[in-house]
């Protein structure tokens, strides 16, 4: 039986709720379908209902997923989305889903908005696959969700604002930050933006008690450094860290480390609904081309928050927002012109806030020519640098031939951990041909799904 709704929203993330609440006034059946057992997304990550302190810590949260309770309004928690077939004919969409007993199978949206949000960006060196080496959103997730330190003694690699925030809720929770190593200068640049942090109280606040907790704990912040190497028997006991530019290296014991250099986003789902992507070196993926209205190149399809590149909760609010109107516009909906444009204006000046913090905290892609040639790129497949470079000697620099030739990106994790390094070491060569448009052939399940939700009846694909 396949169910229809009029507007699909995938993910619960802070775009998917915020354009659900906004939808929900008008007369519109709307669909969400998140993958966790709650909404929220990673910067609302809610404690277990099991826990039970959750009532307590939980409040804040109640009070903003409350007002998602309507009879127009369905939440379809502990469900993945696994394929977007689009319908031009019948004007609408063909969602694959996979989930337990009760979720449907196959879902009719007449219009979708994805929201799947970002993962971790990767940060490929010596002994990251060692047993101890964890992304900073993994340690997020551990303490904020569960309660859990995954280790004592903690060093921090990476840039930005998420290593401090990750710092603060680490010392919060008794562990012991030995280090932050941070790939980027100190940002004196910010002092001249100072301007355009007006009116971002609630980001400048939490910069600040992240700060004072890092200070009034002692932990030393080396800017301009790396981490270059993780050693240990079976499990990290030091990182070997030294200046970017390179020179004298030092060591460090320590039985945790976690990576934060950003997020690239996670736009599977819109890559197999053949909407039109462009390669973000900034970002390091691929992000889908919108409109105004933030629009894919699939006519009834928008993209919003971090799947389009990393702009932070509040531009995936307003960029959720925008699209739903959107979206409404298209059922018919009269929609205010003065709201879009009172959106438009908070979207705008979030934007610039964004923009100035990956400008002052970049990636560091200079620092992968400093791997050596044994660097597992792909954990899956343990396909080294080296590997990739020989094959590309050989003249493939195509990312369908080196899949082929190494199996690279072949593995569970479907090239989420080793794909934003491959396309930071061939986009160079790409660009050249075909500037950034680079033709991705991404097929279905976007993530694993049993083989039961692959061989449901009538998925809706012909191969």
């Amino acid at each position: 039986m396949v169910e229809v709704t009029d507007l699909a929203i995938i993910g619960g993330g802070p775009a998917g709720f915020t354009a659900a609440k906004e939808a929900m006034v008008y007369d519109v059946k709307i669909t969400i379908i998140d993958n966790c057992p709650q909404l929220g997304g990673q910067y609302h990550k809610q404690i277990p209902a099991e826990f039970k302190y959750q009532q307590n810590e939980n409040h804040k949260e109640t009070q903003l997923f409350d007002p998602l309770r309507s009879s127009n309004l369905t939440i379809l928690n502990d469900a993945v989305v696994w394929a977007i077939n689009p319908q031009p004919e019948q004007d609408q969409f063909l969602l694959s889903i996979s989930g337990e007993t009760g979720i449907p199978h196959r879902l009719i949206a007449k219009r979708v908005i994805v929201s799947p949000g970002a993962h971790d960006r990767p940060f490929p060196f010596p002994g990251w696959d060692l047993p101890g080496v964890m992304t900073a959103g993994a340690a997020q997730i551990l303490i904020k969700n569960q309660r859990i330190l995954p280790g004592q003694r903690f060093l921090l690699a990476g840039t930005g604002p998420l290593q401090w925030s990750l710092a603060h809720l680490l010392i919060s929770g008794g562990a012991r930050v030995v280090s932050i190593v941070d790939a980027n200068p100190f940002p004196w640049k910010a002092l001249g933006k100072l301007p355009s942090f007006w009116g971002q109280w609630e980001r400048l606040s939490e910069g600040a008690r992240y700060w004072s907790s890092i200070i009034t704990s002692g932990v030393p912040i080396h800017f301009n450094h790396s981490i270059y190497r993780a050693e240990g028997n079976g499990a990290v006991e030091r990182a070997i860290i030294g200046p970017a530019s390179g020179g004298t290296y030092k060591s460090i014991d320590v039985d945790t480390i976690c990576l934060g250099y950003g997020f690239t986003p996670s736009s599977q789902l819109s890559i197999i609904s053949g909407a039109e992507h462009d390669y973000s070196p900034v970002f390091g993926g691929y992000i889908p081309v919108r409109s105004e209205s933030l629009e894919t190149t699939i006519p009834g399809l928008f993209a919003v928050g971090d799947s389009t590149g990393t702009g932070g909760k509040d531009v995936a609010i307003a960029e959720g927002r925008l699209a739903v109107l959107g979206a409404l516009s298209q059922l018919k909906i009269n929609i205010h012109a003065d709201t879009i444009a009172e959106i438009r204006k908070q979207l705008n000046r979030q934007r610039k806030f964004a923009q100035i913090l990956q400008e002052l905290f970049p990636y560091p892609a200079e620092l992968l020519n400093k791997m050596p040639a044994d660097t597992v790129i792909c954990r899956c497949e343990q396909v080294t640098l080296g590997d990739l470079r020989a094959a590309m000697q050989y003249g493939f620099n195509d990312q369908d031939n080196l899949k082929t030739l190494t199996r690279i990106g072949m593995g569970r994790c479907q090239g989420r951990m080793c794909k934003a390094t491959l396309d930071q070491m061939i986009n160079p060569l790409t660009q050249e041909q075909s500037p950034g448009k680079e033709k991705l052939k991404s097929r279905p399940p976007a993530i694993p799904v049993t083989i039961e939700s692959l061989l449901e009846e009538g998925v809706g694909h012909d191969s």
